[in-house]
């Protein structure tokens, strides 16, 4: 039988519990601040009831160098596609950035696998090519400091390459 559903339950600074339902023993927590530092605690519910609540985690913190801004296409054409993002906050100084795409299969179905267009974007823009004519792709950029890379940023919309005429 599947594992009985989990209540997860997270402390933000001043105890601030959350409640996620989900029948998974592993859950993505997303929306965290820059920086910031959690504390985890989980319980479970089955025909019985609600269990107890497990011991606090570790404490988790999550990565402190600013995200940069999601992408934007700001051109396109056929077989490639120019985006440009705002930097990351602060008077961060950025050495680089890592591109990647994903293509997007139909409107609602991308695949899964991330690939690394380049990690040495040095401009907040960049001119993806060799995309296929007429297919949507998505993008995400994070930012190489003096502190090491950022988290990725929000995952662009799905762009379009243009097609051949």
């Amino acid at each position: 039988p599947p594992p009985p559903p989990l209540f997860f339950f997270f402390f933000f600074f001043l105890i601030t519990p959350i409640h996620i339902i989900s029948s998974l023993s592993q859950l993505l927590v997303d929306n965290l601040e820059v920086g910031g530092s959690y504390l985890f605690k989980v319980r479970s519910r089955n025909e019985l009831g609600w269990g107890l609540f497990s011991a606090e985690s570790a404490r988790v913190t999550t990565n402190p160098i600013p995200i940069p801004g999601t992408p934007k296409m700001s051109r396109n054409g056929i077989g490639w596609i120019e985006l440009e993002w705002p930097p990351p906050g602060g008077a961060m100084l950025v050495d680089s950035y890592e591109v990647q795409k994903r293509l997007c299969i139909t409107d609602s179905l991308t695949s899964e696998k991330w690939t690394t267009v380049t990690m040495e974007a040095v401009k907040s823009r960049y001119l993806v090519q060799e995309l296929r004519p007429c297919a949507g792709y998505e993008f995400r950029v994070r930012a190489l400091t003096f502190d090491g890379w950022s988290s990725f940023s929000e995952v662009s919309k799905s762009y379009t390459t243009g097609r051949r005429h």
